[in-house]
């Protein structure tokens, strides 16, 4: 990696290694950090503020950010349709592991990284992209756990209003209020930085059991994400700060909502866990070559 590329890499990746590091520390100094009262005001609150601040603030056309969402539908499917081969294959079950390999950190990391990497219009692609995730995880990730799924959970799912509110606001060509603007611009500031010190938490106290399974398990949502978004940049003529959005958030390791969802349905927390943990400090380790590709 020669010297050139290091420069652009340090001002990308240092915000958010030492935010998850601060996290990482906190936890391991044994300090009170509740990660389930925040992840629901950040899921319910600080990612929708986030989400309407930056598609009004951003000045795109809209087609891009259709084009971006269509896109993270069909990696997602990608995802989904592979890891239920492999893990039917290896013969474990869907209920548990299939959402690890399909719903990766694209909050906690995929946004700050992208903000980092290519500014404002990063941000705005990779909200996008999270976006149609987090809809997936509120329904399909639902239902996978739990054998059930109905309107009611796409309907409470407050990211869902907030893009379709900046959609409004895009497809009219007007801007929000003032007031609003600034509003949700302040509360979903803090969205950012509350993931990746959370993300930080979570690697410091959470067990990993079977750590074999989790490698292989982590290697296979890394790589397969990683060719899943190289392939679908391609087929979609992506280029630019587009090809490297979605590669970046196609990459990234197993999401930590996945361990919540597997905690509140019972479905062997502790096996995905492990997974979020090993996946997570594999991916922190090749961040750098993963940005060094994209830039």
């Amino acid at each position: 990696m020669n010297q050139d590329i290091v420069v652009q890499l340090i001002p990308v990746l240092a915000p958010v290694l030492i935010a998850i590091a601060i996290g990482y520390a906190w936890a391991k100094l044994g300090r009170d950090f509740d990660v389930r009262f925040l992840a629901n005001m950040i899921h319910n609150v600080g990612m929708p503020c986030l989400i309407f601040s930056t598609l009004t603030k951003v000045d795109v056309d809209p087609e891009v950010f259709v084009d971006m969402a269509w896109a993270s539908v069909a990696t997602h499917l990608a995802f989904l349709i592979i890891g239920a081969f492999v893990l039917r294959a290896a013969r474990l079950p869907l209920s548990v592991y299939l959402n690890g390999m399909v719903y990766p950190n694209a909050g906690n990391i995929g946004l700050p990284l992208c903000l980092f990497a290519f500014g404002e219009l990063g941000l705005a692609l990779s909200t996008a992209w999270f976006t149609i995730d987090s809809v997936m995880v509120a329904t399909l990730g639902v239902w996978v756990a739990s054998g059930r799924f109905t309107m009611g959970d796409l309907m409470r799912a407050p990211l869902l209003y907030a893009a379709l509110g900046a959609v409004m606001f895009l497809a009219s060509g007007t801007k929000p209020p003032v007031w609003l603007a600034n509003t949700t611009g302040l509360i979903g500031g803090l969205a950012i930085p509350l993931l990746l010190v959370m993300l930080g938490v979570s690697l410091g106290t959470l067990r990993v059991a079977n750590l074999r399974r989790a490698f292989l398990l982590s290697l296979l949502r890394l790589g397969m994400g990683f060719v899943i978004g190289v392939v679908a940049a391609d087929l979609f003529a992506f280029d630019g700060v587009e090809r490297g959005v979605l590669i970046i958030n196609c990459a990234l390791s197993v999401g930590m909502v996945n361990y919540l969802i597997s905690q509140y349905y019972d479905r062997e927390p502790q096996e995905v866990a492990a997974i979020v943990v090993v996946s997570g400090f594999i991916s922190i380790a090749t961040l750098p070559l993963l940005v060094a590709y994209v830039l």
